[in-house]
């Protein structure tokens, strides 16, 4: 009898635990890249330029938004960091390929139940704090600045841009933890819309892409969608109970390999705001 060739079957389709971590990452890093071109964003914001056309009272009340920006900020830092740290754990239990670890459920057990709530809970807070601020604020100059349309336009489209980001921020934060139900209004999904156009693709280390920027792009047109999207391709991994193969394990790892690497992406930029 001659040697039976054994060929690889072109039909064979992935398995159910391969599409869900595709999907996943796909979804997690696309709502990562959205985040990280919004923070970009903030960062080529010439905030300088619009406090020399302010007058005395009004630099402190923009200074001290601008600090509340930053903090903020290190609240999405926290985010980045715990998530990459959460994920790196759910890395090194799918590798260690144990009888407690034969699932991806069992790989991402208590994922960030505790403190994560806590988390999300200040961030809701600063960012409607923020939100009411920055609308305040900027209705009082265009009142105040009536005459002056350099003025009230620099700071508007600040404004709008400013909350726009944080809203992308906050929303792609909030859709990381289970159980949180978010509704969007058709004001908010205009808003974030406009972050898509004339974004800065960033410069050095933490440069975008044309293809991370378009995916980002894509993400922000259709946000409510994605983050969604997002939503149920985490439920289905946190509920998979199938048993891993060798060649899932390794496409696990891969998936968060990515996802982390945005994560401790944002954390940098974060930083450097």
């Amino acid at each position: 009898m001659g040697a039976r060739n054994s060929k690889p079957d072109d039909n064979l389709q992935p398995s159910r635990t391969s599409q869900e971590l595709q999907v996943y990452s796909k979804s997690a890093c696309d709502a990562l890249l959205a985040t990280r071109l919004t923070l970009l964003k903030l960062k080529d914001m010439q905030t300088v330029r619009i406090c020399v056309l302010l007058d005395d009272e009004d630099k402190k009340t923009w200074s001290h938004l601008c600090s509340e920006k930053d903090s903020f900020v290190g609240e999405i830092q926290v985010f980045a960091e715990s998530t990459g740290l959460r994920l790196r754990e759910v890395r090194r239990r799918i590798g260690t390929n144990t009888e407690d670890n034969n699932t991806l459920s069992q790989c991402y057990r208590s994922f960030g139940v505790n403190d994560t709530t806590c988390t999300i809970e200040k961030l809701q807070t600063k960012c409607q704090d923020l939100k009411r601020k920055f609308k305040d604020f900027q209705e009082h100059i265009q009142e105040k600045y009536n005459y002056n349309r350099e003025v009230a336009l620099r700071v508007g489209s600040f404004a709008t841009a400013f909350l726009a980001a944080i809203g992308v921020a906050v929303l792609v934060v909030l859709h990381f933890v289970p159980g949180v139900n978010i509704a969007l209004g058709t004001a908010e999904l205009v808003a974030l819309v406009v972050v898509g156009g004339g974004l800065v693709v960033g410069c050095g280390a933490y440069a975008l892409s044309k293809s991370e920027v378009q995916r980002a792009q894509e993400f922000l047109k259709s946000i409510q969608q994605r983050l969604g999207d997002l939503r149920n391709s985490m439920s289905n991994i946190r509920a998979n109970g199938d048993l891993l193969s060798m060649l899932e394990r390794t496409e696990a790892q891969e998936c968060l390999d990515q996802i982390t690497h945005q994560c401790d992406i944002i954390v940098q930029i974060c930083r450097e705001l």
